[in-house]
């Protein structure tokens, strides 16, 4: 999960046991992580500052679709 907001982006990808990534661009403050217990599992200044070799080429997600770079997935990708 990437996202730019702790409350709902990143919340989401930890309740759900994914890798998640925070970019610092948008709503999340570097100031505002002290106040998580939670914390994602990267961070980033921007989405332009990701380099997709370091992603995980698939995601996990138990009940939904899944996306990879072959086209669409149902189901579990280990």
């Amino acid at each position: 999960m990437i996202g730019d907001n702790m409350r709902t982006d990143i919340l989401a990808g930890v309740h759900e046991g994914i890798e998640t990534i925070l970019v610092m661009s948008g709503v999340t403050g570097e100031e505002d992580l002290v106040e998580f217990a939670y914390q994602p599992s990267r961070i980033y200044p921007s989405l332009a500052e990701i380099d997709p070799i370091q992603i995980p080429r698939r995601l996990t997600f138990p009940m939904f679709p899944s996306f990879s770079p072959d086209g669409l997935l149902w189901g579990r990708l280990d």
